[in-house]
């Protein structure tokens, strides 16, 4: 099952012909798939490829360790919560790469929590 989820996504990424500005394989596998399995293993990969930008946005914000790893995993719940609903929004912007809005989007996020 494992081998069968990491061909498709490889397949997609191997595949990703997208214009600039449009969402990465990974996000578009998460957005749309029907299989939860792929779905997860999609999420994982994105999260993946991006959390080093992440952590380094949370530790940008926060004061020492503790507060960093606070504010990543918020990013991490935030990201996810409502079905994606905060990565949905990108494909409605239409403007920039998905790693600069999801930089500004992580920075809001950050800076909500370690100011609350």
């Amino acid at each position: 099952m494992h081998r069968r989820i990491r061909a498709i996504i490889v397949t997609a990424v191997l595949m990703d012909e997208r214009p600039k500005g449009s969402p990465p394989s990974h996000l578009q596998v998460v957005l749309g798939g029907d299989d939860t399995d792929v779905r997860d293993a999609a999420w994982r990969s994105l999260i993946a490829e991006h959390s080093r930008l992440l952590m380094y946005v949370a530790g940008s914000v926060a004061a020492d360790h503790d507060r960093t790893m606070d504010a990543y995993a918020f990013v991490l719940e935030q990201l996810r919560a409502d079905d994606f609903r905060a990565l949905r929004k990108f494909s409605l912007a239409g403007a920039g790469t998905f790693t600069t809005w999801l930089t500004v989007v992580a920075r809001r996020m950050c800076v909500a929590v370690v100011t609350r």
